[in-house]
């Protein structure tokens, strides 16, 4: 089941490893929308300027990877993930401003890999 919009405030470190919270927004579904939405938040955060320098750089490096890290295809929902995204009330301005940007660099880089 997919949690849909995973994104740093939904994740607690404990002493057996990192947990995901927030299932408000879970629904069936495939794991790779997941990773799709992982990798388009992670690229929002690095395009939008929202955050401090170190940051978005952190960020910007992690899509990259990520349709590497499933046996599926990741970036097949990256069309609804950026639908799901598109919606979200609790994104930025800048946020929402990068969507597409965001979108086609997941999709950009997936393709040269």
């Amino acid at each position: 089941m997919p949690h849909v919009d995973p994104r740093p405030d939904d994740i607690v470190l404990t002493d057996a490893g990192p947990v995901l919270i927030d299932r408000t927004n879970a629904r069936v579904g495939e794991a790779d929308l997941d990773v799709s939405m992982s990798a388009l938040i992670l690229a929002q955060v690095s395009l939008a300027g929202t955050f401090p320098p170190p940051v978005r750089a952190a960020a910007g490096a992690l899509p990259d990877a990520s349709p590497a890290c499933t046996d599926g295809d990741a970036v097949r929902p990256v069309d609804e993930a950026m639908g799901t995204r598109s919606t979200d009330p609790d994104q930025t301005p800048e946020e929402t401003a990068a969507l597409t940007a965001s979108a086609a660099r997941i999709l950009d880089r997936a393709g040269s890999m």
